[in-house]
């Protein structure tokens, strides 16, 4: 990380070299949502309306919506 500031702190004979750096950092939390039962990770899968079947990519189509 590169500094934003660099300096001394100068007291007679003693010298003290000083650099600051920015505080500012990403601050995401990354959570997964868990099931209430048995604490097992809920996933986002792609399934049809009508028969609750996984639906891969090669099956999708866009439509508008009104």
């Amino acid at each position: 990380m590169r500094s934003i500031w660099n300096g001394a702190i100068i007291f007679g004979l003693i010298n003290i070299p000083i650099k600051i750096y920015s505080a500012s950092e990403d601050g995401r939390l990354n959570l997964d949502m868990l099931d209430s039962k048995d604490h097992t990770r809920i996933r986002y899968k792609r399934v049809n309306e009508k028969g609750f079947k996984n639906s891969g990519f090669q099956h999708f189509q866009h439509a508008g919506k009104d």
